[in-house]
C-alpha cells in the first residue's frame, strides 16, 4: 500500500536513533551532544532522489514542544515553535500531530504542505512516530498527487500485462488447436483417398458377397 509505504522511513530513522544513542552511551557522551550527531546525520539521509513521488523517501523531526529540530528541505524551520502553524484549511499541523503520538503514539494526520522542488501547497497525508527516549516526532508523508501517479502507473502495469497474458492464452490455444486437430485433418484426407479409390458399385459388390 503505497501510504503504508511513509511508515518505512520513520521506522528505519528510530532503530537508527536507538544505534546511535545507544553507542553514544558507552562511549560515555552527552546526551545533548549524541541529540546533535544524530540530527547532523539524519540531515544527510534519503531513500530516493523524488523522481517519480514528492514525498516519499524523506522525513523531518520535531519535538514535543512542537519545536522544529531537523528539516532536509526547509532548514529555515529548523528551531522555530510551529505550534501555531496553520495550513490553508486552518489545520494547526504540528500541534495536530504532537495530540496524535502522545495519545496514541503514531498515526496519520492530512493536511496541506508544499512540494519539496515547489510553492504552492498541495493535499498530504503524513504518518508520525514518537521516539520516546528524547521526546522527538519523526515524519514522513506522501502527497495525494502521488497516490493518484502511482495507482494510474500500477493501472496501467496491470492492464499491460493482462493484454500480454491474453494474447499469450490466444497464441498458446492456436498453437495447442493446430497440434489437436493436425491428426484429425491427416485421418479426414486419408478417408478422402480411400473413398476416391472404391466407387460404390465395388462398395456394392463387396457387401453382396460379404
Amino acid at each position: 500500500d503505497t501510504i503504508d509505504a511513509t511508515h518505512q522511513p520513520v521506522h528505519v530513522t528510530v532503530t537508527m536513533l536507538d544505534q546511535i544513542r545507544m553507542l553514544g552511551a558507552r562511549r560515555g557522551i552527552k546526551e545533548s551532544e549524541v541529540q546533535e550527531r544524530a540530527l547532523t546525520f539524519l540531515r544527510g539521509t534519503r531513500y530516493n532522489r523524488f523522481k517519480a513521488e514528492q514525498s516519499i523517501g524523506y522525513f523531518w523531526v520535531h519535538d514535543l514542544n512542537t519545536v522544529m529540530l531537523m528539516h532536509p528541505f526547509k532548514s529555515s524551520l529548523e528551531g522555530s515553535n510551529l505550534s501555531e502553524f496553520r495550513d490553508a484549511d486552518n489545520v494547526r499541523v504540528f500541534y495536530d500531530m504532537n495530540q496524535l503520538v502522545k495519545d496514541k503514539g503514531a498515526g496519520t494526520v492530512r493536511y496541506n504542505w508544499p512540494l519539496p522542488n515547489g510553492v504552492a501547497p498541495q493535499a498530504k497525508i503524513s504518518y508520525v512516530r514518537l521516539y520516546e527516549p528524547w521526546g522527538w516526532v519523526i515524519g514522513s508523508g506522501i502527497y495525494l498527487d502521488d497516490i493518484l501517479q502511482r495507482t494510474e502507473r500500477l493501472r496501467v502495469t496491470l492492464l499491460t500485462g493482462s493484454i500480454l497474458v491474453f494474447s499469450g492464452l490466444l497464441i498458446l490455444s492456436a498453437l495447442l488447436a493446430g497440434r489437436i486437430n493436425k491428426p484429425y485433418q491427416a485421418l479426414h484426407r486419408l478417408s478422402e483417398r480411400i473413398a476416391g479409390r472404391i466407387s460404390p458399385e465395388d462398395n456394392t459388390a463387396h457387401n453382396d458377397t460379404g
